[in-house]
């Protein structure tokens, strides 16, 4: 019996050590430092966009056009991490994989988004096309991940793109499986969209952006939904 806690101290210092060992070697890189925003831009319209206490902050402003704050190059198979806080009446979302090319639909942006729904509806975390085939994945009868986002708090985004398959889990509920190989390659950004006549302003702040592109695959999570494939 004087063995048992040695042991159960060994045991779980092992755990610890392997779980600190495996957290260390997943290949993340900081797509914000915290300080600046010089690897980003705004684009499709009008916005303001700092940093505050190392947070990235955007705000509303055109009422014609559906802002994005991009960030500054593509991005094929990855996996990204978000931490970002939405308060007013702002409807935004994360672009995956988005498509800005002035030979195409005149300049505008467009691609699979994650939604970040404010409303009552609460599809965050359902991809919606912009600007082409709409909601993909919308959260309809989805109990648990309907109830997954925290209305004008904190959030936490997982969002693999791999391949033709997206993943994604709001808060570490799964909320979206899809398979569809339309696009293999895009931009990455933050939708401000568009200020509606006589509505207070709406503010995103973004205080984590981390993503892995250095063999994802191998960092791939399983996921408990069934898949919506679209070919």
């Amino acid at each position: 019996m004087k063995y048992v806690i040695p042991v159960l101290l060994i045991t779980m210092v092992s755990l610890v050590f392997a779980s600190c060992k495996s957290e260390k070697s997943e290949p993340w890189q900081d797509l914000f430092n915290g300080d600046d925003i010089q690897d980003w831009e705004i684009k499709d319209g009008i916005a303001e966009a700092w940093v505050e206490d190392g947070m990235m902050v955007t705000e509303q402003i055109d009422s014609l056009n559906f802002p994005y704050l991009a960030y500054k190059g593509e991005f094929s198979d990855y996996i990204l991490e978000i931490e970002a806080k939405l308060t007013g009446p702002l409807n935004s979302g994360v672009l995956i994989r988005g498509i800005s090319d002035p030979n195409i639909k005149n300049g505008r942006i467009h691609g699979f988004q994650m939604e970040i729904d404010q409303t009552e509806r609460r599809w965050t975390g359902g991809i919606y096309e912009e600007a082409g085939r709409l909601w993909l994945t919308p959260l309809e009868s989805m109990e648990e991940a309907l109830a997954a986002y925290k209305v004008s708090d904190w959030n936490h985004y997982r969002i693999e793109a791999i391949q033709d398959t997206f993943k994604i889990w709001v808060n570490g509920i799964p909320t979206t499986h899809l398979i569809d190989g339309k696009t293999d390659r895009g931009i990455i950004g933050f939708q401000i969209h568009k200020r509606a006549p006589d509505v207070e302003m709406g503010i995103l702040k973004i205080r984590m952006v981390r993503i892995i592109t250095d063999e994802p695959e191998k960092y791939s999570k399983p996921i408990s939904l069934n898949s919506v494939i679209i070919k």
